[in-house]
């Protein structure tokens, strides 16, 4: 969306999502760079606003962060938006029924893991994976939405509503 080549990462994300974020970005010729510093187990905003300038694609953060901290995520955004980078969120979904939503901070994209909801891990199936985005960046993302009416009966249906087009080549 940026056409930038760096992503920074704020604070302390998990460090498998580092470790697949890294190895992502470097196989396709992009650059993590990840925040070492931190405050309180917080991310340090100083530093981080001397990390993010123009190169910067994202700054993504985890909330609550890997040690259970919250971060000044509003701050976080702020310093993203000020360099035209998108500010990603990593939530927990559990978190949000205390927390303030990604989205009512900012977030541009906001992901997750959604196991911990209770969905049991059977028939060797993954994880179940969250991801949003505004309205804004729909069309820049790959996959499909799946959008819910009413039918003439009053009775809940599913479309898909948006869909890749390769997905039919």
């Amino acid at each position: 969306v940026t056409g930038r080549d760096q992503v920074v990462v704020a604070g302390k994300l998990h460090p498998h999502t580092t470790a697949v974020l890294k190895t992502y970005l470097e196989a396709s010729g992009h650059q993590a760079i990840i925040q070492n510093a931190l405050v309180d187990g917080r991310s340090d905003i100083a530093a981080l606003k001397a990390l993010v300038n123009q190169q910067v694609a994202a700054v993504v953060v985890q909330q609550p962060n890997f040690y259970g901290c919250l971060e000044e995520v509003e701050a976080i955004g702020a310093i993203a938006h000020e360099q035209g980078a998108l500010f990603v969120v990593s939530a927990d979904p559990l978190s949000l029924g205390v927390l303030a939503a990604p989205g009512s901070y900012g977030a541009d994209i906001a992901v997750g893991e959604g196991q911990p909801l209770g969905s049991s891990q059977s028939f060797g199936g993954p994880y179940l994976g969250i991801f949003t985005v505004k309205q804004q960046l729909v069309r820049k993302i790959p996959g499909r939405l799946v959008g819910m009416t009413k039918d003439r009966d009053g009775e809940d249906g599913f479309i898909l509503t948006l869909q890749t087009r390769e997905q039919h080549i």
